[in-house]
């Protein structure tokens, strides 16, 4: 049986199981998953615990007080370690097939995330958007898949208490925050009554950080409140420093636990000792909605971006790579400092040294000013139409390949795009488009110009091929 066959019928072994990102789930499906989580999470972030599981499976899990047969824990250790198809579907356990249906289930979120709920209603926003997102399924390949493309953040300080010597986003010290005060908290209502308004339902899956600690604004979850009133989500929120104060992070975390959709969210840990902190102090029932992210050699997990503090000195990070955390493809408002950005996520290099395409930052006043702002940001940088005057090429991470009736464009990280006419009433021009764009230094009118005198080609059809490989991502300008 092929790899991918095996893999479709491990997925639909695991299909039958509803989801659990949502107020009643099952409880005991819920508990089952939590269990298995937990040991993933052990698994993934602790090599002392990999060594004493591999010595003595038994023991090992009830150090860490984890009732889970260990011949279950074996088959699912397997599981992650070696691959989906490293062990039996007959011998897959049904808390084992809950775990990852669990998974699934996120992913397809995810998904869902990148092509529905985090488009925005403006339409030149909107076609924008999906521009980025085609370039970087160029750019990054099958990594795109982990990225949303939320269409707005907001950073509730200026700077971060925390100081990761890896920050892939360069974040400087903390130097400001904004706090809930009667003014701040007028403000701050009718931003997001703007962006409500330009942005439509995807504002509401921002989130209230970037280059910032969230918790390092003590207000932050008077913020989060009104943000999910006006927005109708609770904002996601990825910590480093859960262990500064866990009950305040144990409220934040089951805060929508009765919602209709909960919030997957993340704990950022710099050290096995940090991980073994919050293994001692959240349940496993506590955590089952929380991703736990090693950041230490050690983890499994630590791979770090090479963009930010980690690109900074080396050299020019490989460009079948992806080397970026931005997640971002959309505006960025500060609200401490009152600025805007646009921003959208690219791989670190010595032009874009944390993994952005960026606008200059824009200041603004109040809400009314903000509303100016994004709809001139949006204009400038978001035209309807693609200006034929400018000389145009591939974009680098492509490599052209000429083919009968047109062309294909091989991508760095994997992806192959094939452009065929398929009208066999008009004579073939894709090809001779693509090979004066390999060429350089033609702009869109220029090319028109030589397929007409060539081969009497329409300048329109010419230009809306041309128009349709910049909606793709392709092209450079």
């Amino acid at each position: 049986m092929e790899a991918q066959e095996q893999l479709d019928k491990f997925y639909r072994c695991i299909g039958e199981f509803p989801p659990i990102c949502r107020s009643g789930a099952d409880p005991r499906q819920k508990r089952l998953v939590a269990e298995r989580k937990r040991l993933a999470d052990w698994f993934c972030n602790d090599g002392r615990f990999r060594e004493a599981f591999k010595l003595n499976p038994s023991e090992a899990l009830h150090k860490i007080k984890l009732d889970i047969p260990a011949d279950e824990a074996e088959n699912f250790i397997k599981l992650l370690d070696e691959g989906l198809l490293s062990v039996p579907l007959e011998q897959l356990t049904e808390g084992t097939r809950m775990y990852f249906a669990y998974m699934q289930e996120k992913v397809h979120w995810r998904t869902r995330a990148q092509e529905e709920l985090d488009v925005p209603k403006n339409a030149a926003f909107k076609r924008w958007r999906q521009k980025q997102v085609n370039r970087c399924w160029g750019q990054f390949g099958g990594d795109n898949f982990a990225f949303v493309h939320v269409p707005l953040v907001f950073e509730m300080a200026v700077g971060c208490s925390v100081g990761c010597s890896f920050c892939a986003l360069s974040s400087e010290p903390l130097q400001k925050l904004f706090r809930a005060d009667s003014e701040n908290l007028r403000l701050w209502q009718d931003v997001l009554e703007v962006v409500k308004d330009i942005i439509g339902l995807a504002a509401g899956e921002g989130v209230l950080y970037f280059a910032t600690e969230p918790l390092d604004n003590p207000d932050y979850e008077k913020f989060a409140e009104i943000f999910e009133e006006i927005l109708g989500k609770v904002p996601q929120i990825t910590t480093a420093v859960a262990m500064r104060n866990p009950e305040r992070v144990r409220r934040i975390i089951a805060a929508d636990s009765q919602k209709t959709q909960i919030t997957i969210h993340r704990f950022s840990m710099l050290s096995r000792e940090i991980f073994q902190e919050v293994m001692e102090s959240f349940t496993p029932d506590e955590l089952l909605f929380v991703e736990l992210l090693g950041r230490y050699p050690e983890s499994l997990l630590g791979n770090l971006t090479k963009a930010g503090r980690s690109y900074e000195g080396t050299e020019p990070a490989s460009i079948e790579t992806t080397n970026t955390i931005s997640c971002c493809t959309g505006f960025i408002i500060n609200m401490a400092d009152k600025t805007l950005r646009l921003t959208c996520p690219t791989d670190a290099d010595d032009e874009h040294p944390t993994g952005e395409i960026q606008s200059p930052r824009y200041s603004f006043f109040d809400a009314e000013d903000l509303r100016r702002l994004m709809l001139r940001v949006i204009r400038e940088y978001m035209p309807v139409s693609m200006p034929m005057d400018k000389a145009l090429s591939f974009a680098p991470f492509y490599e052209f390949a000429a083919a009968e009736n047109g062309f294909r464009l091989i991508s760095k990280a994997g992806l192959k795009v094939n452009f065929r006419q398929e009208n066999d009433e008009e004579i073939p021009y894709y090809r001779r488009v693509g090979e004066l764009i390999k060429a350089g230094g033609y702009t869109g009118t220029e090319i028109a110009t030589v397929l007409r005198e060539e081969n009497r080609i329409n300048p329109a059809s010419v230009f809306n091929f041309i128009r349709y490989l910049d909606r793709a991502g392709a092209l450079v300008y």
